[in-house]
């Protein structure tokens, strides 16, 4: 059939119209530059083709957006700090952050440039000044980290087992994001001895898959300390690649299958927990204004899809379990990193205990390397064009 009309039953809020275009270029990335979505109507140039399956995804979408948008969802705004309220900003960290990033270092962020090449839409081949700034970045950020806790840095394989997914609960909510590995099947009388054609592997592969590629550095960590007690006031690092299926919403600057991650896993108690907030909440102010960026800090507005999405959502919401670092360039906005305080969920699941039965409350922050080193060189070639 031709084209094709939507009209929502009521206008949709910010958060819902900002997740309806995600879900359709997840599930529809044919129809990237083909469409237009308003807060009342969606609709496919009349010229243009669309297939009954297509139609019937993008009903079935819109039917579970049109539920959502009946939530009372939080709209106004969640920043907490930002560039403005944190002009004349005191730290008592402030000495030792200006001595690890000191100048030197700052004139190398200034005069960074991204030149990248694309091997195709979420994957990248990266320069040997990338590769040296992302090194020399990581190294002081970890230097400063330092001198502040006392780290545990422990090296995770690309890849994790799908079990410790299903028992956290990460296969159930971003199961659709996963980068699945699988093997050749290992039966003689079906294997293809005289090789096989590209287009022709998927039928000897294994479907029994037992790892995916790696979607957060983090789950490593809890396993190693399963049944541990006296986890307290313990913070591990690690560093590696982290993979995530984003179909067409895949770009070649922010939205990657393949990207760079610095995490920090923190366990103890209540109070340390907050104490450790509170730090890292101070290290965001203060590498945004040594690096001279333009940035918000805010409470994650997430949406997940299952049954829960109710409960999940204004969980989050209304509290600061999750905060991000957004990084304005222009009329672009991203997320580079995240601070999600988990409370019990990963010692329940793990059975960590900081003291004879009482579990320890975790958190954990993540730096998104390639997207800080991207907001980076745009702010530095909009400063040149200025000039």
């Amino acid at each position: 059939m031709s084209g094709f009309q939507y009209t929502f039953k009521k206008e949709l809020q910010p958060l819902v119209l900002d997740q309806l275009k995600y879900q359709l270029h997840y599930f529809l990335p044919q129809l990237e530059g083909r469409f237009m979505l308003g807060t009342k109507i969606f609709h496919i140039l009349d010229e243009l083709e669309i297939s009954l399956n297509e139609l019937e995804i993008l009903k079935k979408i819109f039917e579970r957006y049109e539920e959502l948008n009946e939530l009372p969802l939080q709209n106004q705004d969640s920043v907490i700090w930002n560039v403005e309220n944190t002009e004349g900003y005191l730290s008592e960290n402030q000495i030792s952050f200006d001595r690890i990033f000191e100048e030197e270092f700052i004139e190398k962020v200034k005069k960074f440039i991204n030149i990248s090449i694309k091997v195709q839409k979420g994957l990248n081949i990266y320069n040997k000044i990338w590769i040296e700034l992302l090194k020399e970045l990581d190294e002081k950020i970890y230097e400063y980290f330092s001198t502040i806790f006392e780290l545990s840095e422990i090296y995770a394989p690309h890849m994790i087992e799908l079990e410790e997914l299903e028992r956290t609960g990460y296969l159930k909510n971003s199961f659709h994001h996963l980068c699945y590995t699988s093997h050749t099947t290992k039966d003689y009388t079906k294997f293809p001895h005289d090789g096989v054609e590209r287009s022709k592997i998927g039928k000897y592969l294994d479907v029994n898959q037992k790892y995916v590629l790696n979607p957060a550095l983090c789950l490593h960590v809890y396993p190693q300390l399963r049944d541990k007690q006296g986890v307290n006031n313990t913070v591990y690092t690690i560093k590696g690649s982290c993979f995530r299926d984003e179909s067409g919403n895949l770009n070649n600057t922010t939205r990657l299958l393949e990207f760079v991650m610095r995490e920090f896993v923190f366990f103890g108690t209540e109070e340390f927990i907050a104490e450790c907030h509170k730090q890292l909440v101070d290290f965001w102010i203060l590498l945004m204004k040594k690096i001279n960026l333009k940035f918000e800090i805010k409470i994650a507005n997430d949406i997940f899809f299952d049954d829960n999405t109710d409960s999940k959502l204004f969980s989050q919401v209304y509290s600061d379990n999750k905060l991000e670092l957004v990084v304005h360039v222009k009329d672009l906005e991203v997320s580079v990193s995240s601070v999600n305080k988990h409370m019990y969920h990963f010692s329940d699941v793990y059975n960590i205990t900081n003291e004879p039965g009482k579990l320890a409350q975790t958190m954990c922050m993540g730096l998104g390397y390639n997207r800080i080193l991207e907001m980076i060189s745009r702010e530095n070639q909009n400063r040149e064009v200025e000039k």
